[in-house]
């Protein structure tokens, strides 16, 4: 089992996170790998990083689909917590490093298919990555304001989902 657990942090390349075990669904004809945080991760909000959850914390098992391995889809799997965020003043799952928050797959996932959008249309990276085409928008989305302000210089106004121009100051 050791072995097994090498491999997959190897293939996964997943930040973050440690293999536990994988298992074939059948069902699904897909690789689930059973990950977890560092035993010393203090759960915090997955919109507000910086916020620890309070309240009644709950654990719950989410799946995040992840790069195929052997043209199987691979899902990584985790029992993480649900609490209240002060600041969202709502039920919000932890924040985990390999994921966004809400998001359903992984960071790394997200990347692979943004650079195929970038070179084919939004149908032939659905078809490849056998996802919907609007997840691929949402992807496409996700990655370019993760890197495009950083690249050009942009700032992000609070409460905006749009990049704009910093105003140059004139003294």
């Amino acid at each position: 089992m050791r072995a097994l657990q090498i491999f997959f942090r190897f293939v996964l390349q997943v930040q973050g996170a440690i293999v536990e075990g994988a298992r074939i669904d059948r069902e699904e004809r897909a690789v689930v790998v059973r990950v977890r945080r560092h035993g010393n991760a203090i759960p915090c909000c997955c919109i507000h990083p910086e916020v620890q959850l309070t309240g009644e914390l709950t654990k719950i098992r989410v799946r995040w689909r992840h790069l195929d391995i052997i043209k199987t889809m691979t899902y990584l799997e985790a029992d993480i917590y649900e609490g209240r965020c002060p600041i969202c003043d709502g039920r919000r799952h932890e924040h985990v490093p390999w994921a966004e928050a809400r998001a359903r797959h992984t960071k790394i996932f997200d990347r692979h298919v943004a650079s195929l959008a970038q070179v084919a249309d939004k149908s032939a990276a659905a078809r490849m990555f056998k996802i919907d085409w609007r997840t691929v928008s949402r992807m496409v989305r996700s990655v370019v304001d993760e890197f495009l302000p950083d690249i050009l210089g942009f700032i992000r106004w609070p409460g905006s989902n749009n990049a704009r121009a910093e105003e140059p100051t004139h003294e």
